[in-house]
């Protein structure tokens, strides 16, 4: 394996396996695994892949809801979790009906 492919192997098997010590943002589920969902995604905003904003932290369970669901019916139906990503510089454009980030 080149090296160049070898170290985006080992940069995504540590993103993969990466765990969180922090509640889930959508159930407050605490001490089960925490993994973290990229709300924009790695593929179209690699800038933003460690982007502590962009990262919501998430038990399995919400996390392939995120995935099934989208982020507007996370954000919709879970008022708290809105509340976490207004707090951390994402505003929704009802226009576009798209959340946006907007750097702080």
């Amino acid at each position: 394996m080149g090296t160049r492919l070898m170290a985006a192997w080992e940069n995504y098997m540590a993103m993969k396996n990466f765990k969180s010590d922090e509640a889930c943002v959508i159930c407050f589920s605490e001490g089960v695994d925490v993994c973290y969902h990229h709300l924009m995604t790695k593929k179209a905003h690699p800038e933003h892949r460690e982007n502590p904003d962009n990262l919501a932290p998430v038990c399995q369970a919400c996390h392939n809801l995120f995935h099934s669901k989208g982020t507007n019916y996370m954000a919709t139906n879970y008022p708290l979790f809105r509340q976490w990503m207004l707090d951390r510089a994402w505003s929704y454009d009802a226009f576009q009906g798209k959340w946006r980030y907007h750097k702080k």
